[in-house]
């Protein structure tokens, strides 16, 4: 409380980020939630969740922290260096849940960055400055996505996460635009978005246009009962993940 009121004093923002490991246990390696205890109220606290992430959408933010290398936080030289498709993946995920990535990075004793984390962080760069409309003030959207490859939910528990597919898209949306983010690429260059089917639950606009943000031209596609089929060709133009804007037709 006296935080927060101190908050308000200076006009500032300020946050409580816990991880409320009080009202977790641990199950075969995993923490998972004990919903019968409460820390905090859970508009008063930011969930945090150390090294994994949550399975679905939280209406509340919440945040994942976690760390470049698998094995420490710090500088260790064998460290094993995570992909930046792997963290790349692993914030379009998350985004799309209502959450927010806090990476870590841990320097040499001479404040330096490691080279094999700074070529990670300048290659995430480069897929922001291509993709990043599709993440920066993106809201989620009425799911967070489809595919076959399930994330693993609780602390600690990114260790069992599977390599993602062309077929794991994931969701956002602003200003009326729908993100799909595919998770991997389709080597024919054909991507299914399944829940923008015709007559699907989700959205009852007619799709109007498709434009692959990755490869930064219009895309072909027609909307039928196996889903919105999106055709780009076999060229693959970046790495990790690839974005389509999705507009949709005004209401009839």
């Amino acid at each position: 409380a006296y935080y927060y009121n101190k908050g308000l004093e200076w006009g500032k923002e300020v946050v409580f980020q816990d991880k409320n490991m009080n009202r977790a246990k641990r199950v075969d390696g995993v923490f998972v939630w004990d919903r019968s205890v409460k820390s905090f109220p859970e508009d008063l606290i930011v969930l945090d969740i150390e090294r994994g992430r949550l399975s679905g959408i939280r209406e509340l933010p919440w945040q994942t922290d976690t760390s470049i290398g698998k094995k420490d936080w710090s500088y260790i030289r064998d460290e094993e260096y995570k992909s930046a498709g792997y963290l790349i993946d692993e914030l379009i995920d998350i985004v799309s849940k209502n959450g927010n990535l806090l990476l870590n990075i841990g320097p040499k004793a001479d404040g330096t960055i490691p080279w094999q984390a700074e070529s990670i962080l300048l290659d995430i760069g480069d897929w922001l400055r291509l993709n990043g409309e599709a993440i920066y003030g993106t809201r989620p959207w009425k799911i967070f996505g489809e595919g076959p490859t399930k994330v693993a939910s609780g602390h600690h528990s990114e260790k069992f996460n599977q390599e993602n597919l062309a077929a794991d898209i994931r969701f956002t949306q602003k200003n009326g635009v729908l993100y799909a983010t595919a998770l991997g690429w389709a080597e024919d260059g054909r991507f299914v978005v399944k829940s923008l089917a015709r007559g699907n639950p989700y959205e009852s606009r007619r799709v109007a246009s498709v434009f692959f943000v990755s490869g930064g031209v219009p895309a072909d596609w027609t909307q039928t009962d196996e889903g919105l089929v999106i055709e780009v060709g076999t060229g693959k133009p970046c790495e990790a993940a690839y974005v389509f804007r999705i507009r949709f037709a005004a209401d009839e």
